[in-house]
């Protein structure tokens, strides 16, 4: 089943009635969505145009990805602890998943025997090194004062992945899986989201996705993590298959008008609004069957406890991205990473009011970020001067790039 409009990957708990009584808003993808929406009026002619290239794209690898996790907590006044065993314990609640050896895949219907069974070759480990080589639980915990992230964050909660702004700084995007969990509430109080995930960019089935919008990476509400709830243990499942590209089940859309970009999902005319529904809302053609609507996929919107497996092309399509969009995140069987190269630079002044000058010898490419995670300025050469006058007072991250390499510093801009 395959998509008809781009929208954010975002897992919400809008009402999962008995057990959690706190009113998450429905739908948090909306605002993303309406922004690509204002940036890109031509993304849903992208999409059909595409659909085609992911279908015929996607080879499945026989070999185990072993991903590195960095899991940060950030442990606000009013949020319960969240232990280094519950961390493991989703840790192993994503292994089970992704290579479908979780138990209750028992309760998958007959009818998907066909399109299920077979692993992702993606397995999960705490990272033991961190990004300068030095030993790490891969886990790290950050005290905040912030009631909530999305009350200081422009889009969703993205100031909990920066330092400078409460939150807590990424390590190495491209060789670690970035896991934040936090409280996301807004000014209102109420958790925006029960959390959402970025996937690579100028994938098949997401064209034209921007990631400048965003830090790569995953953020999970705090009572959705680690929880001993069964209702709250898909979240980060679901987030961490948007991670590795994989879209809704029913396509974003309605009507059966909606599309993932992977032959082997059943079509559904929506998504099954935290029930089990046993229905076939559309009529498809899978493999010479017309198949059910499939709640027990894990990136469908069923009541969690019947999300229990991915589709043999979703853990093939992941499988691919990995290879294709997130080469260096995977290390085979080696835990371990290597130390990466150095690469310095300094500016000065810091606050700056016109102009900031980056002091290196290097031919460099930088660009300067807000917290938003937009970018306002791009530039490259040796000892380059930016002239910062378009730019409002505020913090901003400016990144270097040299041969691969990259790094980055924070700096003021004061009116």
């Amino acid at each position: 089943m395959v998509i008809r409009f781009i929208t954010f990957a975002v897992f919400l708990l809008a009402t999962v009635a008995g057990w959690s009584q706190k009113p998450y808003k429905h739908c948090g993808a909306d605002m993303v969505q309406q922004q690509f929406r204002r940036k890109n009026t031509h993304f849903d002619e992208a999409f059909f145009s595409s659909t085609e290239k992911a279908r015929s794209s996607v080879k499945r690898s026989t070999e185990v990805c072993t991903v590195q996790v960095v899991v940060h907590i950030l442990e606000g006044p009013l949020d319960d602890f969240i232990s280094n065993a519950q961390v493991q314990q989703e840790i192993n609640r994503l292994n089970f998943a992704f290579s479908h050896q979780n138990p209750d895949t028992n309760d998958i219907r007959s009818v998907f025997d066909g399109i299920t069974g077979e692993s992702a070759n993606i397995h999960f480990v705490l990272a033991n090194v961190d990004p300068e080589g030095n030993p790490s639980n891969g886990i790290l915990r950050i005290e905040t004062d912030l009631l909530g992230f999305g009350e200081v964050s422009s889009i969703l909660s993205e100031a909990v992945k920066e330092t400078a702004f409460g939150g807590s700084d990424p390590w190495d995007v491209s060789r670690y899986l970035n896991i934040w969990v936090c409280n996301t509430a807004d000014a209102s109080g109420a958790p925006i989201v029960a959390g959402y995930a970025t996937p690579p960019p100028n994938l098949p089935n997401w064209p034209d996705f921007d990631p400048s919008e965003l830090i790569d990476g995953v953020v999970v509400q705090t009572e959705f993590f680690g929880s001993q709830i069964s209702q709250a243990q898909k979240v980060l499942i679901h987030e961490v298959g948007h991670y590795f590209g994989l879209r809704h089940i029913w396509g974003d859309d309605i009507d059966c008008f909606g599309n993932d970009g992977i032959d082997d999902t059943p079509a559904m005319a929506d998504n099954s609004a935290f029930e089990c529904p046993v229905q076939n809302t559309c009529i498809d053609n899978i493999f010479g069957q017309d198949l059910p609507d499939m709640f027990e996929n894990y990136m469908d919107y069923s009541f969690p406890d019947c999300q229990v497996s991915f589709t043999n092309e979703q853990a093939s399509f992941m499988s691919w991205v990995i290879a294709n969009a997130r080469p260096n995140l995977c290390f085979g069987s080696t835990v371990g990473v290597q130390k990466p190269s150095a690469f310095n630079f300094t500016i000065q002044p810091n606050p700056a009011r016109s102009q900031l000058y980056i002091e290196t010898q290097k031919n460099i490419k930088y660009s300067i970020w807000d917290v938003s995670g937009k970018c306002h300025l791009t530039g490259e050469g040796i000892q380059p001067v930016v002239d910062l006058n378009s730019l409002p007072a505020g913090v901003y991250l400016l990144k270097c790039t040299y041969n691969n390499q990259s790094s980055a510093q924070r700096f003021v801009r004061i009116p």
